[in-house]
């Protein structure tokens, strides 16, 4: 779905980020989040790696000495405001793959830059801009989970409040290639996770309404050829989310 050179930066500056900031007060949500959880049943259902993600999504607790110092951190680091309040930008140079000033990149040809997008989300706002979701604060609270990649503890989002937080993404998308990796998402979350075995505690109206959403649109299809590369498997994409759904 994504360029891999793309997927394993965006990976190697979500280690740097984790490395920097621990797990005790930052967190990845998103579909890296998404992949950290399902990519070992998916692989093992599938023989194929799940798909990776290109931007970086992460939650922060809103305790200020800690925000002060992200905030600071990702500005030695190069992020920049980028084109929402809550997403800051870092700007690579493909062929070297360093980061360089928007100054510099004037001098480049496009498809020698690559944008490392970054949303920053927090339970309530901040000295920093971000997107505020009260979801988080539930995470901070003992809805969570650590996963361990490549030697490193990271904080995730329970898979319960992770569909949660992809279901809401889905549904407000305009943006139509993001929307169609939520969908993809939410799909690995509901039958490549513990989540299958939970069916009965997270069918509510909005989990089922955005279920059907899904399953009765032609967004099915790309499931199909992203996840199995064979849209011939888009009949049976869409019986299994009508298992979910009766």
């Amino acid at each position: 779905m994504y360029d891999p050179f793309e997927t394993d930066l965006s990976l190697q500056f979500l280690l740097k980020l984790v490395d920097n900031f621990g797990c005790e007060k930052f967190g990845i949500l998103g579909g890296w989040a998404t992949y950290f959880i399902t990519n070992n049943v998916y692989r093992e259902a599938t023989g194929r790696e799940y798909l990776k993600s290109r931007d970086i999504d992460v939650f922060i607790s809103a305790n200020p000495k800690f925000v002060e110092k992200f905030k600071n951190s990702i500005r030695k680091t190069g992020f920049s405001p980028g084109g929402y309040p809550f997403r800051y930008t870092l700007l690579v140079d493909r062929r070297s793959k360093k980061i360089i000033t928007e100054k510099n990149s004037r001098s480049l040809p496009l498809f020698d830059l690559f944008y490392v997008d970054l949303d920053v989300y927090s339970s309530k706002k901040t000295v920093l801009s971000n997107w505020v979701d009260k979801v988080i604060e539930e995470i901070f609270k003992g809805k969570k989970r650590i996963v361990f990649v490549e030697g490193r503890r990271i904080l995730i989002p329970s898979e319960e409040l992770l569909l949660q937080l992809k279901i809401n993404s889905y549904t407000g998308r305009g943006e139509q290639y993001k929307r169609l990796k939520d969908a993809c998402d939410i799909y690995s979350l509901l039958f490549y996770s513990d989540l299958k075995k939970k069916w009965d505690a997270i069918r509510n109206k909005n989990t089922l309404d955005a279920i059907k959403k899904i399953a009765t649109s032609e967004d099915v299809a790309y499931i199909a050829e992203y996840m199995f590369g064979d849209r011939y498997v888009e009949g049976l994409i869409r019986r299994n989310f009508e298992k979910f759904i009766k």
